[in-house]
């Protein structure tokens, strides 16, 4: 019975696992998208309108940068807040050279997620396996804690082309390496539940890679 009631625990924690995420927007560097309005500029055409990078002056660009975001994220549940500081420091880089009929261009940075979440009381969850159907696992102890993190990092690599004075076209390839993880341990009270004075940890850690094209188009009305 205990071997299965640890078990069990393990897998609840891992489940809540994926909602230690924090999604952060920074500028479009960070962002690395294409879904912002289509201005040219010198710093962040080549991440969100790297066909745009026709429309600037010849010349060698590189641009550098670094985001900082501090926070405080919580939950709750009962009435008692279980929360967690943060602070986010996301670099970006960008080299792009232009001619008269085509760029190069290459970027890296972050692309999704970039903070450390760490729960030094626990988090609701743990409360919510002692106040619910699962009562019989037992009542978390001020011990217990979580903590977890995601990071998205991205590189791309293209050209963009000119093929008249109102048209441009890029196109690249991109990489992205995902990191998320996650530890925590989940102690129960003695003389809890069936999980009396038991402790279930986990430190789970899942890794992924990713290809994919980018495709630009700029007109220039006037």
């Amino acid at each position: 019975m205990k071997k299965f009631l640890l078990v069990s625990m393990i897998a609840s924690i891992n489940l809540i696992g994926a909602t230690i995420d924090h999604i952060m927007n920074y500028t479009v560097e960070y962002n690395a998208n294409p879904s912002l309005q289509g201005a040219i500029s010198e710093e962040s055409s080549v991440n969100y309108n790297p066909a745009g990078l026709m429309e600037l002056e010849n010349g060698t660009y590189l641009n550098g940068g670094l985001q900082v975001a501090i926070g405080h994220q919580w939950m709750e549940y009962n009435n008692e807040e279980y929360g967690a500081n943060h602070v986010s420091p996301i670099p970006n880089l960008s080299v792009y050279k232009k001619d008269d009929k085509k760029a190069l261009y290459w970027t890296l940075g972050g692309i999704a997620g970039g903070a450390e979440l760490d729960y030094k009381d626990g988090i609701a969850t743990y409360d919510v396996l002692g106040n619910s159907s699962y009562s019989f696992i037992g009542t978390a102890s001020d011990d217990s804690w979580a903590k977890g993190s995601s990071t998205y990092y991205q590189t791309t690599l293209g050209s963009a082309f000119k093929l008249n004075d109102k048209f441009s076209v890029a196109i690249g390839g991109r990489a992205v390496y995902a990191i998320r993880d996650f530890q925590g341990e989940l102690e129960i009270e003695s003389g809890s539940g069936v999980g009396s004075g038991q402790t279930a940890t986990i430190d789970a850690e899942r890794k992924a890679t990713g290809f994919g094209a980018q495709l630009g188009l700029n007109y220039k009305a006037t």
